[in-house]
């Protein structure tokens, strides 16, 4: 994604977005671990499983108020504003970009469903190579427009979520029953989840194809395809105002994006524990809510981030988060190669017998081991591996 310019600021725009997006790609591993050595009913309803009390629950609730959904989205952001560059590098080189950004996509979504069937059904490239190829032809407008529909997109996946989520009150009664079975999570049913990945590979593969076929399609279709590409709109947005260089004027926005996205996570929490996860809050209203909340979050991080990227401190850890920022792909997907090594039947066979507290200290220490590693490799080449096998298939002849 970098432009080979020798205009200063197009090259300090390029480490801006790769020390953000290592920040991201960093950040992403918190909540992630929870998928990948807890059941899934563990993230939507936290207080069913494992030790919910003490430092555990303020753990997950920092998590949720700071980090989830909130580094995703940054993600998602730096992805649109990539693929504007992307486009602007080979347009000032006078290639069409049309053709090498399709080709660019149709590789991402392989890796993407590799990733997810092979490894971990959490996977967000396939989801992105597709809201990636939608973006690509929004591309062209001015940054106005890019954030009107960006908002449209987001206010489609808002409502899209709530009437799924209200189509709950027209069940009738086994359909209502079977839901709150699964809520409350009765022990077969975590025992089930946590058999299965602790199994083989291919007893694991039963469950993780499920889980992928349901997040590539109905939930691909449904919510991820809105709110993926009205991030990735606001990027497209954000990279054409020159966000990332520009010294522009939004330190009271951003107290205001602050508040609002800390004030809504804070209410999240205090009304799931003051109604004990009550079925109708947590799964109706408090997703979307978190929607709200992480895309207000995730723009105060941006303009606190590129506010800590201009001081002219601390050049070595800028450095070192930059080189991750520079193998993000490589970084997100050894992240599952790592976890799922250990948590998996596969593997070490931990997945259900960490709690909060454990995932934490363990994503601190894959994290460090993780920049520690992409800046060893940085010493002697120049990409990823990852990212030049993805470079060398986007330009194949």
């Amino acid at each position: 994604m970098r432009l080979n310019s020798n205009i200063d600021t197009n090259q300090r725009r390029i480490q801006s977005l790769d020390f953000i997006r290592g920040i991201a790609v960093l950040g992403i591993l918190f909540v992630n671990m929870q998928s990948f050595s807890m059941p899934a009913i563990a993230y939507l309803n936290p207080s069913v499983y494992s030790d919910f009390k003490g430092i555990n629950v303020y753990i997950w609730a920092l998590e949720y108020i700071f980090i989830d959904s909130k580094f995703r989205s940054i993600f998602s952001i730096l992805f649109g504003a990539g693929i504007y560059l992307f486009c602007e590098s080979l347009n000032n080189k006078g290639i069409d970009p049309k053709i090498a950004h399709l080709r660019r996509m149709f590789w991402l979504a392989i890796f993407g469903i590799l990733h997810s069937y092979i490894l971990w059904h959490g996977d967000i490239l396939f989801s992105y190579a597709v809201c990636g190829v939608i973006v690509f032809f929004f591309k062209d407008y001015d940054h106005k427009r890019l954030w009107r529909y960006g908002l449209i997109f987001l206010a489609i996946a808002l409502l899209s979520s709530l009437l799924q989520e209200l189509s709950i009150l027209n069940l009738n009664t086994e359909q209502l029953a079977n839901i709150n079975n699964y809520w409350s999570a009765n022990d077969n049913q975590i025992s089930a989840d946590i058999s299965a990945f602790q199994g083989t590979w291919r007893q694991g593969f039963q469950l993780r194809s499920q889980l992928s076929k349901a997040m590539n399609s109905t939930t691909l279709i449904l919510n991820s395809i809105w709110q993926y590409s009205g991030l990735m709109l606001i990027g497209m947005a954000l990279a054409k105002m020159n966000y990332f260089t520009s010294n522009n004027k939004t330190k009271i926005k951003t107290l205001r994006l602050f508040l609002i996205g800390t004030i809504l996570s804070s209410c999240i929490i205090s009304l799931n524990l003051i109604t004990h996860w009550s079925l109708y809050f947590s799964m109706v209203l408090a997703p979307q809510l978190n929607m709200i909340s992480g895309v207000c979050l995730s723009l105060a991080y941006l303009q606190l981030i590129s506010s800590f990227i201009s001081m002219p401190h601390f050049k070595r850890f800028k450095r070192l988060i930059e080189n991750t920022g520079q193998l993000s792909l490589t970084s997100y997907l050894m992240q599952s190669v790592i976890c799922t090594s250990l948590f998996y039947g596969y593997g070490l066979g931990l997945f259900g017998q960490l709690n909060r507290l454990d995932q934490l200290c363990l994503a601190l220490f894959i994290i460090v081991i993780q920049i520690l590693m992409n800046n060893l490799w940085s010493l002697y080449f120049k990409r990823g591996p990852l990212e030049s096998l993805w470079r060398k298939l986007t330009y194949i002849k």
